[in-house]
């Protein structure tokens, strides 16, 4: 990755980072001096993108990461506009690894943040990089994994000869044998037993014996902020508080970036938006809290109420609003919340390709040589694997389905683990189903998978980067999308036809929106909200799979015909009609 300039202004007790990377020079000079000698024309224009994440959120795990990466990867093509980035200082970095990942020209970008992070979330960073650090085992851990498998090979050994002997008193010496090892190692279980028997018959007060004394709720509550903070109400409070600290920071320095003439927010979650004294467009993707109020409700609690009223007071603000389909307009945006339509723009998606990522040439065959370098990902990839390394995966050349998304309660998630473990189960499909969300998000999805026992077959990968994303969509039979709402077509279409490998997708009107072509609709859809339409059209899949691309590559061919230079264009046009 390339260094940009970096420019520190200062800002109280704090400074202002303009660049590109944390490792360039710094440069000291007032809010414009970043500007180049070229973008100083009086012919280029400077807009500005608001970004306002909370702590410990990384950006490159959010779907809008890659949104904003493809838009100012086709925004550097425009020679008369420029793009500012303003971001928290947490956001900071994570926004140069996904430029990096992405391969955004870092020296096109102007990012501008807070430079220095507050004491308390670096204290924050630190400790979850020594939770997060791998574990080495110590002399006593690895003589405890040894004794272990010891155990489990004798077990074995015992196992063995008991079902394959042929002489009655081998059998019967074994037999015993067993029987006194599993009373040997009952015996703590037993003496537990009786000491708890033993202080009931004392007549103890069972809520003596019951009730944990308040060092150990400390200890459960102290071991939930280790495990998950953001859970934790005091920590969350903390958090708030200093995002509020940062976003007046971010607020101010907006306001004093004379030279942007007009700034873009690409979500609703952030009110502080509305502050910024220039003309502001807004993009509304979607507001699935209002589609889903009791699932959300259930995993955010009082939370959940505030972010729905942060989207409503930063939507009842807007100056000007654009979004990814005709549908959240006039279903949402104008029926829900009474925006004018004439206020509102829609802007559909370019398609995302991800070839670009995978390809490898200069070989006789580049195909093979492509297909191996995806096997490698997807082998690095396996290891960061939520549940224990399912079987079958020890060749990375198993067969299986894709579902790439976070897990959230419009995302579908068990609706297709029950389509899939019929699959399974009852029609003996033997394809594994890779996800690339974390279970616990949602301890349904997690419990559905212990209790069923599915853990052998369905992998749940974290953190993946771009190529080992595109590997994965390569390297499927086929990807499907259940989703229940998204605030455009799924990118899930193009990502996984610009690699070779055929899409199946819920039947919802964004998706219709653009995929309307009539084979399509009685072949690839099936009803989210029905498992046993979506086992049907699966199985349907698996068998008929050159058929589906067959039917699916004019169709991506012909969405292809629209760039994210028109994108950016129809962006551009709405933010010069809010400046003339």
């Amino acid at each position: 990755m390339r260094a940009g300039v970096l420019v520190s202004l200062d800002s109280g007790d704090r400074k202002v980072a303009i660049g590109a990377a944390p490792t360039a020079p710094a440069v000291n000079g007032g809010g414009n001096d970043y500007i180049s000698e070229r973008d100083s024309e009086a012919s280029v224009k400077h807009y500005g993108i608001y970004l306002a994440y909370p702590p410990a959120v990384d950006i490159r795990a959010q779907g809008l990461g890659r949104y904003l990466a493809a838009f100012l990867k086709a925004a550097h093509r425009c020679d008369n506009v420029r793009f500012v980035v303003l971001c928290p200082s947490w956001s900071r970095e994570a926004i140069l690894k996904l430029f990096e990942d992405e391969r955004v020209d870092i020296e096109e970008t102007y990012i501008v943040s807070p430079d220095a992070q507050y004491v308390a979330l670096r204290l924050y960073d630190k400790l979850k990089s020594l939770r997060d650090r791998t574990y080495r085992m110590t002399f006593l851990g690895r003589l405890l994994a040894s004794a272990k498998s010891m155990g489990a090979e004798h077990i074995r050994w015992i196992e063995t000869t008991l079902v394959q002997t042929k002489r009655i008193w081998v059998f019967s010496g074994v037999a015993i044998y067993w029987v006194l090892l599993a009373a040997l190692a009952a015996a703590p279980l037993l003496v537990y037993v009786l000491i708890k028997e033993f202080t009931l018959f004392l007549k103890v007060p069972s809520r003596q014996i019951q009730q944990r004394p308040p060092i150990s709720a400390l200890a459960d509550r102290l071991r939930g902020v280790w495990q998950r903070p953001e859970g934790d109400s005091f920590v969350y409070r903390l958090y708030r508080r200093m995002e509020q600290s940062e976003v007046d920071e971010l607020v101010r320095i907006a306001n004093s970036l004379s030279h942007v003439s007009a700034w873009y927010c690409p979500t609703a979650f952030w009110p502080s938006f509305n502050r910024i004294d220039a003309p502001r467009l807004l993009c509304v993707p979607d507001v699935v809290i209002s589609d889903f109020p009791v699932a959300f409700a259930e995993i955010g609690g009082e939370r959940t109420m505030e972010t729905f009223e942060d989207i409503c007071e930063t939507i009842d603000g807007a100056d000007r609003i654009v979004t990814y389909s005709d549908h959240v307009k006039w279903s949402t945006l104008v029926t829900q919340f009474h925006v004018s339509d004439k206020t509102v723009r829609t802007i559909k998606h370019a398609p995302n390709g991800l070839a670009h990522c995978i390809d490898v040439k200069g070989f006789p065959d580049s195909r093979a040589a492509s297909k191996n370098y995806c096997e490698s990902l997807f082998g690095a990839a396996l290891r960061r694997s939520v549940f224990a390394e399912p079987a079958g995966f020890e060749n990375t050349g198993a067969r299986f389905l894709f579902y790439a998304s976070q897990f959230r309660p419009n995302k579908n998630v068990l609706t297709l683990l029950r389509s899939y473990e019929h699959l399974l189960r009852q029609r003996f499909v033997q394809h594994k189903l890779v996800l690339t969300g974390d279970p616990w998000s949602l301890p349904e999805i997690a419990q559905f998978i212990l209790e069923r026992r599915l853990q052998h077959d369905v992998l749940c990968l974290k953190g993946l980067n771009v190529s080992e994303l595109a590997a994965c969509y390569r390297l499927a039979d086929l990807s499907i999308c259940p989703s229940l709402s998204e605030g455009g077509c799924p990118f899930t279409f193009t990502e996984a036809l610009s690699v070779g490998t055929p899409v199946l997708m819920s039947r919802i009107p964004v998706a219709l929106e653009v995929l309307d072509d009539a084979p399509l609709r009685e072949t690839m859809f099936f009803d989210p909200y029905d498992w046993r339409d979506m086992v049907r059209v699966i199985e349907w899949g698996l068998l008929n799979r050159e058929e589906l691309l067959r039917l699916q590559r004019p169709v991506f061919k012909r969405l292809s015909q629209r760039t994210w230079n028109d994108v950016v264009a129809e962006h551009i046009d709405e933010l010069d009609a809010l400046c003339s």
